[in-house]
C-alpha cells in the first residue's frame, strides 16, 4: 500500500520545507548575541575582525582551517562587528542544514526527507552549536552536501557530481581537519562495497567448501582476486571512481601523517623534526631543520602519485578539472587570497602535523563513554530511533539503509577512538542518526511489508489505516515537545551556565557584567585613553582581547609580583585570582571586584565506571541514584558545586566610583 503522504506535490513539499526553515532560523536568531563569549568564540571572532579592518591573518592550525575566518571577516566588513554578527554565519548555516534533505529526497522520499528535516530542526545539540562561533556546524553542512552528491552520482553518474565532490571536499578541509575523518569514513564503505561485491564473484569461481584448509586457502585466493580487480582498470564502477577520487584529491595535503615517523628510534636518535611540539623550536605540527626538506619530499611524492592514480582510474579529462578545483580554492583560503604564502606549507603540512601531536595532550580527557552520555541527555530520541533503525535495516538487506546505519556506527567509532573529545563534535554524529532516522520513520510509517515484525500480530492491526495515525501522533507529539524541552533550557536558559553537560568551560555572565562597568566608567572617563592591564596567565586575556578590541592602550602580560612596568598609571586591571594571593598588595587600586571568568560542569561522571564493580552495582539499585538522575533530567539540578576559574577587577584608587557588587554576582 502507498501512503497517501507519498504523493505529497512538489510545491506542497517546497513550502514545507520553506515552513521549517523559517521556525529553524527564528529558533537561530533569537536572542544570538545575547549568549557572553566562549573563549573558542572570542579568538574566532577577534582574528575575523583583525582580517576585516587590516590587519590581515595567518592561518594557524589551532584554530583549524580559514574558511570560518574568512567569511566572518566578510560579515563583519558588511555588517559591523559584535557579538550577533560573530554568530551569524553559524546561524545560517546551521538554518539551512534543515533544507539539505529537501536534495536528498531522491533517496529519502518526500516523507523520509521531511521527517530529517524536522529531527534536524529540534535537535537540542544541533541547535546549540549553530549559534556557537565554532567552526563545526559548517563541517556538519559540509559533510551533508558531500553525501547527497555522492549518491546523487552514484545514482546518476553524472560528472558534474564529480566536480562538486571536489568543491565541497577542498572546502571540508579549508574548514577543519575532521575533513580526513569525514572523507575516510566514507571511503572505507566505497572500498567496503567493493571488496564485497568482488568476494560475491569470484566466490563462484574458488570453491568455499571441503576441509578448513582448503576453505581457508580459497577464501584467501578470493579476498585477494578481489583486491587485484579493485585495481583492475577495465572496472569502470562509479563506486570505484569515487574512492580513487577521494582518494587522489586527499592524498598530498594527508602529508603530514608521516610525522609519526619522528618518534621512530632510528629518526628520534638523530633529532628529526618533522612535527614540533616545542613552540621556542617552530610552531606547533610544522617541519624544523633537515624535516623540512624530508616533508617537502614527501608532499611532492604523494603529489605526483595522486595524478598518477587519478589519471589511471578516473580519466585525466576528467582528473585535472577536479585536481585544479580542489587545490586552487584550497590554496587561495590558505595563503588568504594569496596574502599569505607561508599558508601552503601550513595547509599542506602543519594542519594534520598539529593535531596529531595534540593527540598526545587529549585535551577534555573524556571517558570513553561521553558521547554516549551525551546522547542520552540531549539526543535521546534520535539515538533511539537509530538503534532500532539499525536493526531494521540489517534483517531487511536495504542497501541504502545500511549505508546510513554502516555511517552512524563507523563515525561514533572514529570520533569516540579520537583522544580530544568536546562536545561540539557531538553533531557530527548526531547528523547521520537525523538522516538515518527520518528514512526509518518514513518506511516503518509507509511500508506494510515489514519482514522483521512481519510476525508480529500487533503489527497487523497497528498498520491498518485507523490505527497508524492514532499511535503515532501522540508519541510524535511527546518526543517532540521533550526535545524543546530540552533545547530551550540548553539553548536560552542555561546557555552560558554550565548547569548542561554538553557546556564546555564557558565564559561566565560576570564578564559581560564588568565589560559593562568599563564602558560604564569610559562613559565618564574615556577609558580607550588611559592604561588597562589584563593578566595572561592561563589564558585568562580571552575574551578580553574581543572585548576591548576597540581599547587601544590594553596591556595584556603574565606576572608574578607585581604588574609589568609601564611609563603611564594603570587606570583598570584585571587580575587572576591565583596572581592577587600573591600579591601583598597592589598600590593604587581598589574595589577589588571577585568575579568568575570561565566555570565548568562538575565532572565527576568521569571516574563512574572506574570504580569497583560492587560499588557501581550498590549505586545503580540505589532510589536516590535515579532520583539525583532524574531531577538532574527534569531540571538540571546539581548536587555539587560548579568548577571555576576567578579574577579580580581592579580600579584606581583616585577614581570615585559607585559600583553594586549584586550587579556583578547574579550567577551564583
Amino acid at each position: 500500500m502507498v501512503s497517501e503522504f507519498r504523493k505529497i506535490s512538489p510545491n506542497v513539499l517546497l513550502i514545507i520545507f520553506i515552513i521549517i526553515f523559517c521556525i529553524s532560523l527564528f529558533s537561530k536568531m533569537w536572542g544570538l548575541g545575547d549568549r557572553v563569549m566562549h573563549h573558542d568564540e572570542s579568538l574566532h571572532a577577534y582574528f575575523a575582525w583583525e582580517l576585516a579592518f587590516g590587519e590581515g591573518y595567518q592561518h594557524n592550525p589551532m584554530m583549524h582551517g580559514p574558511l570560518q575566518m574568512e567569511a566572518i571577516a566578510l560579515i563583519f566588513k558588511i555588517f559591523g562587528d559584535s557579538n550577533f554578527f560573530a554568530r551569524f554565519l553559524h546561524a545560517i548555516i546551521g538554518s539551512l542544514l534543515v533544507f539539505l534533505p529537501y536534495f536528498f529526497r531522491f533517496k529519502l522520499g518526500s516523507v523520509g526527507a521531511i521527517f530529517s528535516a524536522c529531527l534536524i530542526t529540534i535537535s537540542p545539540s544541533i541547535l546549540y552549536f549553530s549559534r556557537f562561533a565554532r567552526n563545526d556546524i559548517i563541517v556538519v553542512f559540509l559533510t551533508l552536501s558531500l553525501v547527497i552528491v555522492i549518491w546523487n552520482y552514484i545514482d546518476s553518474g553524472k560528472k558534474r557530481n564529480l566536480y562538486l565532490i571536489s568543491l565541497i571536499s577542498s572546502l571540508l578541509f579549508c574548514t577543519k581537519e575532521t575533513g580526513y575523518l569525514i572523507i575516510f569514513s566514507l571511503s572505507f564503505y566505497l572500498f567496503l562495497y567493493l571488496i564485497i561485491k568482488n568476494h560475491r564473484f569470484f566466490s563462484r569461481i574458488y570453491k568455499t567448501n571441503g576441509s578448513a584448509k582448503e576453505v581457508l586457502v580459497n577464501q584467501w585466493k578470493i579476498f585477494l582476486a578481489s583486491v587485484v580487480s579493485l585495481l583492475s582498470v577495465n572496472d569502470s564502477s562509479r563506486y570505484k571512481t569515487l574512492l580513487f577520487l577521494m582518494i587522489g584529491l586527499v592524498l598530498p595535503i594527508s602529508a603530514g601523517i608521516f610525522s609519526i615517523l619522528q618518534d621512530l628510534s632510528l629518526f628520534n636518535s638523530i633529532g628529526l623534526i618533522l612535527a614540533s611540539s616545542d613552540y621556542s623550536i617552530a610552531p606547533v605540527g610544522t617541519p624544523y631543520g633537515g624535516g623540512k626538506a624530508i616533508a617537502f619530499y614527501i608532499v611532492l611524492s604523494l603529489t605526483l602519485f595522486s595524478i598518477f592514480l587519478g589519471a589511471k582510474y578516473i580519466g585525466l579529462k576528467i582528473w585535472w578539472k577536479c585536481f585544479v578545483i580542489f587545490y586552487l580554492l584550497f590554496i587561495i583560503l590558505f595563503t588568504v587570497f594569496f596574502t599569505d604564502f607561508n599558508g601552503i606549507s601550513s595547509g599542506f603540512w602543519a594542519s594534520l602535523g598539529y593535531w596529531i601531536i595534540q593527540q598526545d595532550v587529549a585535551r577534555g580527557g573524556q571517558p570513553w563513554f561521553y558521547y554516549i552520555l551525551l546522547m542520552i541527555i540531549y539526543e535521546f530520541v534520535v539515538f533511539v530511533i537509530g538503534i532500532f533503525a539499525i536493526v531494521y535495516y540489517i534483517k531487511n538487506k536495504d542497501k541504502f539503509g545500511i549505508f546510513l546505519s554502516y555511517w552512524v556506527v563507523v563515525t561514533f567509532l572514529l570520533y569516540g577512538i579520537a583522544s580530544e573529545k568536546m562536545p561540539w563534535l557531538l553533531i557530527n554524529m548526531v547528523l547521520p542518526l537525523t538522516i538515518l532516522g527520518g528514512k526509518f520513520l518514513s518506511d516503518v510509517y509507509t511500508n506494510t511489508n515489514l519482514m522483521y515484525y512481519k510476525n508480529l500480530k500487533f503489527v497487523e492491526v497497528f498498520y491498518k489505516k485507523n490505527y497508524r495515525l492514532f499511535f503515532i501522533l501522540p508519541v510524535a507529539i511527546l518526543f517532540v515537545i521533550w526535545n524543546i524541552f530540552i533545547s530551550f533550557n540548553l539553548t536560552y536558559k542555561n546557555s552560558d551556565t554550565p548547569f548542561e553537560l554538553l557546556i564546555y568551560t564557558q565564559t561566565s555572565p560576570d564578564v559581560k557584567a564588568i565589560m559593562s562597568l568599563i564602558e560604564k566608567i569610559d562613559n565618564t572617563e574615556t577609558v580607550d585613553k588611559k592604561l588597562i592591564f589584563i593578566d595572561s596567565t592561563n589564558g585568562f586575556s580571552w575574551p578580553w582581547v574581543w572585548y576591548l578590541r576597540h581599547y587601544k592602550n590594553v596591556v595584556y602580560s603574565g606576572f608574578v609580583e607585581n604588574l609589568p612596568h609601564s611609563e603611564d598609571e594603570y587606570f583598570l586591571a584585571i587580575i587572576h585570582s591565583n596572581n592577587v594571593k600573591r600579591l601583598d598588595q597592589i598600590d593604587g587600586f581598589n574595589y577589588g571586584i571577585r568575579f568568575k571568568h570561565r566555570w565548568w560542569f562538575p565532572e565527576e561522571y568521569k571516574t563512574a565506571l572506574s570504580k569497583p564493580y560492587e560499588e557501581i552495582f550498590n549505586s545503580i539499585v540505589d532510589y536516590k541514584y535515579w532520583q539525583k538522575s532524574f531531577l538532574y533530567l527534569w531540571n538540571r539540578s546539581l548536587d555539587k558545586k560548579l568548577g571555576s576559574e576567578d579574577g579580580y577587577f581592579f580600579i584606581r584608587s583616585d577614581y570615585n566610583f559607585e559600583y553594586t557588587p549584586k550587579a556583578i554576582n547574579q550567577t551564583r
